[in-house]
Order: C-alpha cells, then sequence, then structure tokens
C-alpha cells in the first residue's frame, strides 16, 4: 500500500519518527494537506551511512499530488547534502513506483524482490 515501508527505510514506520529524524540534523520531513488543510500524506529524505533514504505515506485519493512533494523533499535534503537520495520498492507496489518514477526517480539497481530507485 501506500504506506509501506521496504528496506532501510522500514526503520522509520511513522511520521514521528521522520520528524524527529530530521529535527536531528538528520534530514527533511514535508507534509501534503488538502484544500480543508487536512494532513493527506507525507514524505521524508533522510541521511543514512553514506547516502539518503526517500519513502512516503499518502491517502490515496492525494496520489496525483504526491509527485510534487516527492520533488520538493529530493530538492530540500539535496541543497543540503551530496549524497545519493535512494527509495526502495517491492516490485508489487506499483502505485508508489509510478509516484517516485513521476518525481524524476529512476531504478539503478535491485532484485526480483526489491527495486532500488535513486531521485
Amino acid at each position: 500500500g501506500l504506506g509501506a515501508r521496504r528496506g532501510p527505510a522500514a526503520a522509520v514506520p511513522e511520521f514521528r519518527i521522520a520528524r524527529i529524524e530530521a529535527e536531528i540534523g538528520g534530514g527533511v520531513v514535508n507534509v501534503a494537506c488538502n484544500a480543508a488543510g487536512t494532513v493527506t500524506g507525507h514524505c521524508f529524505a533522510l541521511a543514512s551511512g553514506g547516502a539518503g533514504l526517500l519513502d512516503f505515506t499518502a491517502h490515496a485519493a492525494s496520489l496525483p499530488d504526491v509527485p510534487e512533494l516527492i520533488r520538493a523533499t529530493a530538492e530540500s535534503f539535496h541543497r543540503d547534502r551530496d549524497m545519493e537520495l535512494l527509495f526502495h520498492a517491492f516490485p508489487q507496489d506499483a502505485e508508489k513506483i509510478a509516484a517516485v518514477k513521476s518525481a524524476g526517480g529512476r531504478r539503478i539497481g535491485g532484485t526480483s524482490r526489491i527495486e532500488i530507485y535513486s531521485i
């Protein structure tokens, strides 16, 4: 689903943890809101070892807005850090993969069980 975390990003299962990591200098967290001001999703880019990890959670109805959320988060991360930003997905995570590709992500590796994208 749109909330599943794969690979190393599974260590950041919820918004609260991503926000804490970002606040202590580990990266960026952005949220998306609808016209009523309700949060419809969030995206994080956090430094982890020698690379950054990107992942996101979104309400299915907000999926069309997710690529812009991903782009904005990646741009903020890259402004402050000279490191690759990676997104991990299972092949069945079609909606998340499509959003990452729409945001400019490109597949750089993986296996039959997991795909890795650079953003």
